[in-house]
Order: structure tokens, then C-alpha cells, then sequence
């Protein structure tokens, strides 16, 4: 789906294209110019995430980056329609959206007509990766510097997963979610996720020893899930199904079970049975009657693992 940001000139307005990757600020280096003394240098970043959604990433200004007058600290999914205000200038994200396809009342007992958007299923990967303790990170510092911090760290973990040929689908918050869905070998894609979670849990601890400015230590948590999910799912063309929903779940288990990271047994299974013997526990989780099979790992026993293979 196209995408532009209409952004008023002068009393005029002008679209612009936008494409994979979008920096914005008053500098003549950026691919969008602003000709406005309360933007900064290098105010903020639009990038393309998991093929049709665009997230707004404020670079740390002075002034801060707003979408529908709230002052946003971390990679914020912009809408169509929604307004983006930078320094006094202000921009409209729009892109077109596909017209969803209709069942007649007829067909339905719903008495009503309703929508579908048509999706793919097939096996993926799901790692959910969550930066411990953010809430009380974000109430002792400064909103500059954290939104700076946290733009660094969303810009890198997408890269992370992105080489280890997987993709972003989602930012929420301070949690990322990475889907390997391609076609190939389910152990591949399960050692591909592996990989980009210990290489994101490095760059957390690198990230967080050269800000002095954090109240502590920065670290993350992870859940690791297998099974097959919707890709393409509406607007934002996101992944979503029961696999999606037990990777969040895992990931929330890290806190209870003092863990580093929590993989599912539809993961860890493919793996050889010395990564995973007598270290299975079943766990309860939110909107499941049974318990789920689980294994609880350190980055450092996953890096060791990896190291072999």
C-alpha cells in the first residue's frame, strides 16, 4: 500500500513518497527537509515494518515528535489520517487502504454483514522480546533522553532480526515481536530466532553500559513459540493466531520463573534432546485450560548452545 506524508507549506500542501526508511529534520542530509527553527538537526525517523505498517521514531529531539497531539517515547504506529506534529510543522500519514471484502446477510446467521480480509496461514517462529523494568525506567529519566535511547534500541533490534532473515511485525510499547516465516527448514528458522535474541540481549547490555544516564541495568526477556498463524492480517497486515498469543505469554513467564528467556515445547523439540532433557516444567498461562510444556534458558546457556552448531 502507498504511503505519503501531506505536510502543510506556506498554506499549500504538499505529499510526499514515503519508502523503506524516512529521516526527518532541519538539516539538508535528510531525505525530508523542515525549514523550521523548533525542529531539530535530526528529529526523528519513519521506517517500514513488516511490509505495510509505519512507525514514527522520535530521534531524541529538544522538542519532541507528536501524533495526534501526544508526545510519543517510543516507535509509534502511525494511522492513516493521523497528524504528526515536528517543531510548528504539520504532516498528515496517509495510505491507502485495501476495500475489505463483504459476505452477503445471507450467507451469515450474524443478521448482519460482515468483513474478511483474506489470509495466509503457514508455520512460523515467534520471538517476543521485552525490555525488563521499562515502566520505572521511564519514570526516572529525562523524556529526551530516553526517547533517544529507546529510538537506538527499536532501530537496532529491527536490524538484529532483519539480518538473521527474519522480520519485525510489530512494536508495542517497549516489546518487540519477530516472526521467521519463510519457507525452509523448521529447525533453521527456530536457530535463526535463537541467534537474533541473543544478539539483541548483547546490544541491550552494550546499550545500557554506555548510558549513564539509566537508573540501572538494561536487559530483556524473551518467548520463543513455533506453530502456524494468519500472516496478513488486516490493516496493519500483521501476524496473528494462538502461536502469537502464547509467545507474549512466554515471554511474561521469564518474570515468574527468573528467567532469561522461556521456549515453547513445539520449539525446543526440533532441537537436539541435550539442549532440552530434564529441564521441561509445565506452566499455566493466561487464556489456556491446559498447562503448556516449557524450558527456561540464560542467553549465556543459548550462545553456548549455538556455539556447537
Amino acid at each position: 500500500m502507498a504511503a505519503f506524508l501531506e505536510i502543510e507549506i506556506g498554506g499549500e500542501k504538499k505529499r510526499i513518497p514515503l519508502g523503506e526508511l524516512e529521516t526527518i529534520g532541519r538539516d539538508k542530509s535528510n531525505s525530508i527537509q523542515l525549514h523550521d527553527s523548533l525542529s531539530s538537526r535530526s528529529h526523528a525517523i519513519l521506517r517500514k515494518v513488516g511490509g505495510e505498517q509505519y512507525y514514527l521514531l522520535d530521534g531524541g529531539s529538544r522538542n519532541g515528535s507528536f501524533v495526534n497531539d501526544q508526545r510519543i517515547s517510543t516507535p509509534t504506529l502511525l494511522r492513516n489520517g493521523d497528524r504528526v506534529l515536528i517543531g510548528e510543522t504539520v504532516m498528515t500519514f496517509i495510505q491507502d487502504t485495501p476495500e475489505a471484502t463483504e459476505i452477503e446477510e445471507d450467507q451469515t446467521d450474524l443478521g448482519e454483514t460482515i468483513s474478511f480480509v483474506r489470509s495466509d496461514i503457514r508455520p512460523v517462529t515467534i520471538l517476543v522480546a521485552d525490555i525488563r523494568g521499562y515502566t520505572s525506567i521511564s519514570e526516572q529519566m529525562d523524556i529526551k533522553i530516553l526517547t533517544k535511547l529507546m529510538s537506538k534500541w527499536f532501530y537496532e533490534v529491527q536490524n538484529i532480526v532483519e539480518k538473521n532473515f527474519g522480520r519485525v511485525d510489530k512494536f508495542i510499547g517497549d516489546c518487540v515481536m519477530g516472526v521467521w516465516d519463510r519457507t525452509g527448514q523448521p529447525v533453521e528458522m527456530i536457530l535463526n530466532c535463537l541467534r537474533a535474541a541473543c544478539e539483541i540481549d548483547q546490544f541491550t547490555r552494550q546499550l545500557g553500559a554506555e548510558s549513564p544516564e539509566l537508573p540501572g541495568q538494561l536487559r530483556v526477556g524473551a518467548g520463543i513459540n513455533s506453530g502456524v498463524a494468519a500472516l496478513g492480517v488486516g490493516y496493519e497486515n500483521t501476524v496473528m493466531g494462538d502461536t502469537v498469543n502464547l509467545a507474549f505469554r512466554l515471554e511474561s513467564a521469564t518474570k515468574e520463573l527468573q528467567v532469561e528467556m522461556v521456549i515453547s515445547q513445539s520449539s525446543y523439540q526440533l532441537l537436539p534432546e541435550a539442549f532440552w532433557k530434564d529441564q521441561e516444567k509445565e506452566i499455566s498461562v493466561k487464556g489456556r485450560k491446559r498447562p503448556v510444556q516449557v524450558i527456561g534458558k540464560s542467553f549465556e546457556e543459548i550462545r553456548a548452545f549455538l556455539s556447537t552448531r
